[in-house]
């Protein structure tokens, strides 16, 4: 993947040189906000990574990013990742809907790297 974007500055844990980093998923997918499944857990959640500098993570105090350079994330097609992801993807954007009253989400675009699995949205921010 291009690396393309840095947002809020180069972080001082990372050397100075030319290169630019991705730090937030928004940067990856172009949406603010999406459905992101940690492969370990199964785990899905509906979030903002917008704001977020690396994997959201989830602690005490809410959602936290590690600052770590996301540069191995590869856009995927759906046939390729696992229906039970795919479904509870769908399943939480259900949700939102209905509680907003709009039409049911369809998947737009798919992200991957070895941790987690990034779901955008048509229409979504």
């Amino acid at each position: 993947m291009v690396i393309t974007e840095l947002r809020g500055g180069q972080p001082p844990h990372y050397p100075k040189s030319k290169e630019v980093y991705i730090m937030t998923l928004q940067d990856i997918t172009g949406y603010e906000s999406g459905v992101l499944i940690y492969k370990e857990s199964g785990e899905a959640v509906m979030l903002n990574w917008a704001h977020i500098d690396g994997i959201p993570r989830q602690f005490a105090n809410g959602l936290i990013g590690m600052g770590e350079a996301l540069d191995d994330f590869d856009e995927v097609s759906q046939d390729v990742v696992d229906g039970d992801y795919l479904t509870a993807a769908l399943e939480i954007a259900k949700l939102d809907a209905d509680e907003n009253g709009v039409d049911m989400p369809v998947i737009d675009k798919i992200y991957e790297n070895p941790e987690v699995i990034a779901i955008t949205f048509e229409g979504w921010c």
